[in-house]
C-alpha cells in the first residue's frame, strides 16, 4: 500500500537520525526494531505472485536510493568514524579480558548507591559526586577515548549510562518507590488492560523506552523525553476514552 511506502520512508528517517547520533546501544535496538517490524508486516500478509514481486520492485526504486544516500553520508561522519574506532578499541580490550566501560560505570554507580540507597545523594547530584566513586580502569578508558576524539573535550563523566542507575544513585529507594515505581506500574497495567489498540502500541514504545533505560541514558536527552511523556499521556488519555466508550 501507498501507505506502507510512506511508513518505511519515515522509518529510514528515524533510523538514520539514530545512526548519525553514534549511539551503538540505539543502532542494536534500531536493528531488532527493523527484524520484528519486517516479521510482522510479511508473516501474514505476503505471497510469492507476479504482483507482490512487482510491488517489491517498485519499493526498492525508491528504497535503494534512499539507503545509498544515507550510507554515503555516514561514511564521511566523523561521530561514525569515532564509533568504528571506540568499537575496535573495546572488542581489543574484551579480548584481553578487561571489561567495557559501561559496565565499569555501572559498577562505581552501584559503590554510590551503597553509600545512601535509602535517600539517595541529590537530584542532578550524579556528576558532581561521580569522581569520589572513579575507578582506575574508568580513567584510563576514557583516556583513550580522548585520544581518537573528532574534537578535544574534558574527560569527565556526566551520567551513568544506565538512567535506572542514576536515578538510585540521587533519589535513592525511597524516592524510586514513591515516584518511579508507582509510574511506571500504572503504564504496565494500562498496557496489560487498555481496550485501545492504539493505546496498547504507543504504551509498548513507552515501555521499551524505560527497558532501555536500564542501559542507556534516553531520559536525560530532552528531545528524548518530551517525546515519551507526550507518547505516554497520549497513551494513557486513548484508554481512558476506549473504557468510557466501553
Amino acid at each position: 500500500s501507498k501507505f506502507f511506502i510512506i511508513l518505511i520512508i519515515i522509518f529510514i528517517a528515524i533510523y538514520s537520525s539514530i545512526l548519525f547520533s553514534g549511539s551503538r546501544s540505539g543502532i542494536l535496538i534500531a536493528s531488532i526494531a527493523l527484524i520484528i517490524f519486517l516479521v510482522l508486516i510479511f508473516r501474514n500478509n505476503f505471497t510469492f505472485n507476479f504482483n507482490n514481486i512487482k510491488k517489491i520492485l517498485y519499493f526498492n526504486i525508491i528504497f535503494i536510493p534512499l539507503l545509498f544516500f544515507v550510507l554515503t553520508h555516514l561514511t564521511r561522519d566523523q561521530k561514525i568514524k569515532e564509533m568504528v574506532v571506540t568499537t575496535k578499541n573495546q572488542f581489543n580490550e574484551f579480548k584481553r579480558g578487561k571489561a567495557p566501560l559501561r559496565w565499569l560505570l555501572w559498577q562505581d554507580t552501584s559503590k554510590m548507591i551503597q553509600q545512601s540507597k535509602w535517600y539517595g545523594h541529590g537530584y542532578n547530584s550524579f556528576s558532581a559526586i561521580y569522581p569520589k566513586f572513579q575507578s582506575l580502569e574508568v580513567r584510563q578508558q576514557r583516556a583513550i577515548g580522548l585520544e581518537n576524539a573528532h574534537q578535544p573535550y574534558v574527560p569527565l563523566v556526566a551520567h551513568a549510562h544506565s538512567d535506572f542507575l542514576e536515578f538510585l544513585s540521587e533519589w535513592g529507594l525511597l524516592g524510586a518507590f514513591l515516584i518511579f515505581l508507582p509510574y511506571c506500574l500504572h503504564l504496565l497495567k494500562v498496557f496489560l488492560f487498555s481496550f485501545s489498540n492504539a493505546s496498547r502500541l504507543m504504551l509498548a514504545g513507552c515501555i521499551t523506552f524505560l527497558i532501555y533505560c536500564l542501559i542507556d541514558f534516553p531520559s536525560r536527552t530532552p528531545a528524548c523525553l518530551v517525546m515519551f511523556s507526550v507518547v505516554a499521556g497520549l497513551g494513557v488519555g486513548y484508554s481512558k476514552i476506549s473504557s468510557s466508550i466501553n
